[in-house]
């Protein structure tokens, strides 16, 4: 900023721009005075502050429009500048800070450090962080003609900054990178803005435009709000369509009273179009904006707080009342990590403009009619001839097939397809489900994805539709076609697996294909033959860019000749396929390193900040079933990865963060029990991963005639069960990883135990290593018999022993109804048989009572003592003083969760008039478990049993709840609120998680058991 060039530029930027707050960095003034700034800002209310260089070095400066933030306080040091204050047009409170962040590790990391204390004791949640950071996130952020310099270490510590602020990017668009060199041989994106996730909240259509650069190697880089009318969304229909009662008779009276004229599927598209736009009429009159409606409600609620005060309405009213307000804000089902979702799934879908012609355009009619162009033209094609595959011979089907394809559509079928799909969908899943049945009899064994009328392959097919990978898996089978053809006629070397010499040429997935054959020339020009033969016939494209090539057992140079040839990039080992490291090694953890950090990822701090403890273990259960999935169906998991991954599922759950640890109340061996058991269900890592392996040895014995069981047998050969043997010192590590699971006569097989053997020729069971006759195998039953046997390896039809020769031997799953492998039933097998007993101190009927996930799981943590009582705190060693360590209600006992609950004085008289609110007065006992079991007289039927233990949970709850309010908060103890508290959070749950509670409030205060005689659960 020395100069008057640069200071014309900025007060050009910041008026073209309207900036209403500027940030720059590195000024390198040692003094900034009023008139620069007035210079710089032009017309206006400008207000200032900057931080001044040391030795013309660094320097920051903040502007801003005083008539739209007004500052209230600033903090600062060194490389920061931070303004606190209230953004006018909405009254939001901010914080915006300035940042140029030194080149040298050490003080930069000083400046993190500062950085993340300020966040941590202010009380702002909306937070924008701006400047030069000088750090990268990921090597993709640089650049470089000459050497890369990306520091792992300085990498991760700008991650972790990032987190601990939990801040993130905002969207980004223009240029990729915000700083380069001078002579261009260097480019990275040092310059960012990181806002809070709450901002998005306030404006969601965020985004950062890094725009040209000119009189710095920096580009300067523009925070914009942009909520851009892109015209109307795709049409969806609304749960709560379905629960109106008007809906369906609406739909049927609007079918009918629609005149559409022409052939059968044209009157079906138009009809369902037509019946659309009256959907979105009828809505718009019955049902107002959701959002709007609670703003709405919210506002008259409170006017009726207000309005019942003034009248003396009774009180519990007027708890009532509020306790509605509070439960759109406090309730399970209107979280603000939902809200925080939802604008990040906007944000990650929104279109922001596009470059047109090298020019940034946001204009929605200019986008719009652009995009419409192009998809046009990248779905249409002048005709061209086409050469066919005439000398390829293909698998035809059958007559009876081929009725079954043309034959007319039953309801049965279009009934079907209805419920499978969406309605724009219905003639292609229609189609799709008469594919299914005919095309493994025409489609090649070596493709794993899967018309009868010749198929035109051209632009527009749909991804998404229910029929494009069935005519995809067509299409492809013309490659596969070319192959065979080409081995039939020795024009390409295959390559033979095993001792029985199993034939691999090329493996197909949907697109993803891989050639399998010997290094050499030949077979590399076969291969370019076929690839541009079969771009001429299907008029589609080889990506290049994507493909590979690898040899192994050749010279470097030829195989680089090779992939030349090819016009593709070389292979380097381990390679990924369809998710799958090929080569790896499984024992390793750099192989497992990706599903760490996503799982990482996913189970953030920030997502344990906005969720209650149900809401985390929801989380927790659904990215365990979703992003390792894959890895666990193939690999078994080294104890180290294990590890890695319960510390960061036990930290979640708990609210641990990796510089502030918590207590973990209750052992994570507990947590993952079953429910039934005591626990909360959470799925054992390692049990999870032995039950998802076990099931290969499922499927090689059911499918033993497929190409990769084959393959297998041919490999590592073995019996007819192919897992129920030793493993040996050539086998793979994956196989040895399998019989370690499921396999060998040496090792305690569970497997094998819940297995039932359905004996008929007797082809496939080993007479002494099968468990066919009970669930121990002869060998263990008569070990000194199969000692001295010289046919340890013989089959029940070797010794003459057949029940129905006939018929094919055959496996039955004992635990599943249907007889039939499920990765559920074998975990459960293989819990029951780890764990030695389950937890009698936590009753499965907590899990069924109508109320909500965080109320259940605080009782199943009460029973299971896992409160932070005063007494649970000793215990781990945290000693309070000897007036914090008593009873908050009481003055008198030491604080346990036996006390808080049951014998105390002031609960005991709590549960008293609870009991008489019921007309049950009774005496309770002073044990939780017996105190929970407890069923007053009167109760009898199983409705009323639960309505009573709706109340009970309510009732601690509320005690809870009241005990923490009054511990930390130090608000006074009030007897009446909590026992009126208890009234209102009951008839709440009953009315919310029943179906037939309709029962107003007052009624329900009034008359208890008038409204439990006729309770029904959902």
């Amino acid at each position: 900023m020395g100069g008057k060039v640069k200071w014309r530029v900025i007060r050009k930027l910041i008026v073209e721009e309207d900036a209403q707050i500027v940030c720059i960095q590195e000024t390198k003034k040692e003094d900034i005075d009023e008139r620069l700034c007035k210079l710089l800002w032009g017309d206006g209310n400008c207000e200032w502050r900057a931080v001044p260089a040391i030795n013309t070095a660094g320097g920051l400066l903040c502007l801003w429009n005083g008539d739209k933030f007004q500052v209230s306080q600033h903090f600062e040091g060194v490389s920061y500048l931070g303004l606190e204050g209230v953004w006018k047009d909405n009254g939001l409170r901010l914080n915006i800070v300035n940042v140029y962040a030194p080149c040298q590790r050490v003080p930069r990391m000083r400046v993190w450090e500062e950085i993340k204390d300020k966040r941590r004791l202010s009380s702002v949640n909306l937070w924008c962080v701006v400047g030069d950071f000088n750090s990268i996130r990921c090597e993709t952020e640089r650049v470089s003609m000459g050497r890369m310099n990306c520091s792992q270490s300085d990498m991760r510590a700008f991650n972790d900054f990032i987190e601990k602020m939990e801040v993130e990017d905002l969207p980004i668009v223009g240029r990729r990178f915000s700083w380069y060199k001078t002579n261009g041989t260097v480019r990275s994106r040092l310059d960012r803005i990181l806002v809070s996730r709450e901002w998005f909240l306030a404006w969601p259509g965020s985004i950062q435009m890094i725009m040209d650069r000119c009189i710095s190697d920096h580009c300067p880089i523009k925070l914009q709000v942009s909520n851009s009318d892109w015209g109307p969304k795709p049409f969806r229909s609304l749960d709560h369509w379905f629960q109106d009662p008007s809906f369906k008779k609406f739909v049927v009276d609007t079918w009918k009273e629609l005149c559409v004229h022409g052939w059968g599927a044209y009157v079906l598209k138009e009809k369902l179009k037509l019946l659309k736009q009256k959907l979105r009429e009828w809505n718009s009159v019955k049902f107002e904006d959701p959002v709007s409606s609670q703003k709405r409600i919210v506002n008259i609620l409170s006017k009726l707080q207000n309005k019942f005060w003034e009248v003396a309405i009774r009180n519990e009213s007027i708890l009532a009342q509020k306790s509605r307000v509070s439960w759109l804000k406090e309730g399970d089902m209107n979280t603000k990590f939902f809200h925080l979702m939802i604008n990040w799934r906007r944000r990650k879908n929104e279109l922001k403009g596009l470059f047109i012609n090298g020019v940034w355009s946001d204009e929605t009619m200019v986008v719009k009619d652009h995009v419409r162009q192009f998809f046009k033209q990248r779905f249409q094609e002048q005709y061209q001839h086409r050469p066919v595959l005439d000398g390829v011979r293909f698998k035809v089907i059958s007559s009876e097939q081929n009725n079954l394809l043309i034959a007319p559509f039953t309801e049965v079928e279009i009934k079907s397809a209805v419920w499978e799909c969406c309605m724009y969908k219905i003639l292609s899943k229609v189609l799709a489900n008469r594919l299914k049945c005919v095309l493994p009899s025409v489609i090649d064994e070596r493709q794993s994805a899967f018309i009868g009328e010749e198929f035109g392959v051209k632009k527009g097919l749909k991804q998404g539709d229910p029929l494009s990978p069935f005519l995809f898996t067509i299409v492809a089978e013309g490659l596969t076609g070319m192959m065979r053809e080409a081995v039939s006629q020795k024009r390409f070397c295959d390559v033979k697996v095993g001792s029985q010499q199993v034939p691999i040429s090329i493996i197909q997935y949907a697109d993803d294909t891989m050639f399998i054959g010997e290094a050499k020339l030949e077979n590399v020009m076969a291969i370019k033959s076929m690839m541009r033969c079969f771009e001429m016939v299907s008029g589609l494209k080889v990506n290049f860019c994507k493909s590979k090539f690898g040899a192994m057992g050749i010279d470097s140079t030829m195989e680089e000749g090779f992939a030349q040839l090819l016009n593709c990039s070389l292979l380097s080992f381990p390679f990924t396929y369809l998710g799958i490291p090929i080569g790896a090694n499984p024992r390793k953890f750099e192989t497992w390193r990706p599903i760490v950090i996503k799982i990482q990822k996913k189970l953030s701090s920030w997502k344990c900040k906005v969720l209650s403890m149900a809401g985390r273990l929801c989380l927790i259960n659904s990215v365990l079933t979703s992003l390792p999935l894959l890895f666990l169906s193939f690999f078994r998991m080294p104890v180290k990865v294990s590890k890695q991954i319960v510390r960061l599922q036990r930290n979640f759950l708990w609210g641990c963060k990796e510089d502030q640890r918590k207590i973990c109340w209750i052992s994570w061996d507990r947590i993952t029990l079953p429910k039934k058991m005591g626990g909360l269900g959470v799925k054992n890592i390692t049990r999870f991963n032995m039950a998802l392996l076990a099931k290969w040895r499922w499927s090689i014995f059911h499918q033993r005639h497929s190409l990769w069981a084959r393959v297998l047998y041919s490999r590592y050969g073995g019996g007819t069960n192919l897992c129920a043997q030793s493993s040996s010192r050539s086998d793979s590590i994956w196989w040895r990883d399998l019989l370690l699971v499921c396999g060998g006569i040496e090792q305690d097989n569970w497997f094998e135990r819940q297995l039932k053997w359905k004996i008929g020729s007797g082809s496939r069971v080993r007479f002494w290593l099968d468990s066919w006759m009970g669930t121990v195998c002869l060998a263990k039953v008569f070990p000194r018999l199969f000692n001295i046997s010289e046919k340890q390896n013989s089959l029940v039809q070797d010794m003459e022993y057949s029940l129905r020769p006939e018929q094919d031997d055959s496996w039955g799953w004992q635990s599943e109804p249907s007889g039939s492998y499920t990765v559920r039933y074998a975990y459960h097998a293989i819990t029951s048989e780890t764990i030695a007993g389950s937890y009698n101190d936590v009753p499965n009927c907590i899990w069924s009572i109508p109320a909500p996930p965080k109320a259940k799981i605080f009782v199943w943590r009460m029973m299971s003592r896992g409160l932070p009582t005063v007494d649970n705190l000793a215990r781990r060693r945290i000693v309070l003083s000897d007036n914090d360590a008593l009873c908050v209600f009481c003055k008198k006992d030491i604080e346990s969760d036996y006390h808080l609950f049951c014998t105390c004085p002031v609960v005991d008289k709590v549960w008293k008039v609870c009991l008489n609110w019921i007309s049950c007065p009774a005496p309770l006992p002073s044990n939780i478990l017996d105190h929970f079991n407890f069923i007053p007289g009167p109760i009898q039927h199983y409705e009323q049993v639960v309505y009573w233990r709706s109340i009970w949970l309510a009732t601690t709850w509320t005690v809870w709840r009241t005990r923490n309010r009054y511990r930390f908060n130090d608000n006074s103890f009030s007897f009446e609120r909590l026992v009126n508290e208890i009234q209102v959070y009951s008839w709440r749950w009953l009315s919310s998680f029943t179906k037939t509670f309709r029962y107003t409030f007052s009624q329900w205060c009034y008359n208890p058991g008038l409204c439990m005689s006729r309770y029904t659960l959902k």
